[in-house]
């Protein structure tokens, strides 16, 4: 298969479950330690694009980049102001 760039999902090989990274790209029979995924460019399972894996990301079954990770929405002030409303008349 040509050089390209892997897509990594986590898996188990073997009696003693050692964890693992493997591509699932067709014909890929790249595998690596679970321990050395870190700063490994990968697939991203959401978008396709490529990323670097750091720490956080190495702990995801199917990592995934950063510009998809949904982030949490702040409340509006208006929300907050009501829900103060509320605590007060309590």
């Amino acid at each position: 298969m040509k050089k390209h760039t892997h897509k990594y999902r986590r898996s188990t090989l073997g009696m003693k479950k050692w964890k693992i990274y493997k591509c699932v790209l067709p014909g890929c029979t790249h595998y690596i330690d679970a321990k050395l995924i870190e700063n490994r460019i990968s697939l991203c399972w959401r978008c396709n694009e490529p990323f670097v894996i750091d720490k956080r990301l190495a702990e995801l079954a199917k990592p995934h980049c950063y510009d998809c990770t949904e982030k949490k929405v702040k409340p509006a002030e208006s929300v907050l102001r009501f829900l103060e409303t509320i605590n007060e008349n309590n």
